[in-house]
């Protein structure tokens, strides 16, 4: 009998939250990302919105790092899924992985580029040709959609655990495409260790999580 995978964890916007501590570290800030280092983090999520600001939303707080102050702490200790929520930013961010990728301290395995702007990917594509990118979707989609996605040079399907958990019950025809089609599929944002069970059973590659006791840290 073939055992279940076991997703890797991917920190949603980093460590953050409560701490056991009682401490509270805000999302997509660089104490959340110190913290998911400390911790062992093998992935960081975290969301670029304009003028290369790391925040979830179009208002971005006075607070937020720049993408370049992330690099900074990171610096290659762990990967990096960057979610492009903008597509103005597209030249910017492709200059400063440019410049990481010229040091010692990154690689291109280090960088997932992800969004929902299919299109924006493509352009990700062809400035960083060796750079990961994920498709991110809400919808189970249909296996000819992932053909041509993988066609593109797209290499995950990042997809919410609803879609993933549906396609589980109906056939599982949007892994196995994304499986004959050498992709992974990444599945956010599980937060309850039943789910968590549910998506290894299902083969899902990575979990994306805001709370890392869901697999058993």
């Amino acid at each position: 009998m073939q055992l279940p995978r076991i997703p890797v964890l991917a920190y949603h916007r980093g460590r953050h939250g409560q701490m056991p501590d009682g401490s509270l570290i805000a999302e997509n800030s660089l104490e959340s990302f110190t913290r998911a280092i400390q911790e062992g983090a093998q992935i960081i999520e975290l969301d670029i919105e304009c003028g290369l600001a790391v925040c979830h939303g179009p208002e971005i707080s006075p607070e937020a790092p720049h993408l370049s102050e992330v690099l900074d702490v990171v610096s290659g200790q762990c990967r990096l899924n960057i979610e492009i929520k903008s597509p103005l930013v597209t030249s910017d961010v492709c200059d400063l992985l440019e410049d990481a990728l010229a040091t010692n301290r990154w690689s291109p395995d280090h960088f997932i580029l992800s969004s929902f702007d299919h299109g924006v990917l493509l352009q990700y594509r062809k400035r960083l040709p060796m750079v990961q990118i994920g498709a991110l979707v809400d919808a189970v989609v249909l296996p000819e959609y992932i053909d041509l996605l993988a066609l593109k040079g797209v290499n995950n399907i990042h997809t919410h655990w609803h879609s993933a958990l549906m396609d589980f019950e109906s056939g599982q025809e949007m892994i196995s495409a994304a499986r004959r089609n050498g992709m992974q599929l990444w599945v956010y944002t599980v937060n309850e260790p039943s789910l968590f069970q549910k998506m290894a059973a299902y083969g899902a590659d990575v979990v994306f999580t805001d709370n890392p006791a869901v697999g058993g840290k």
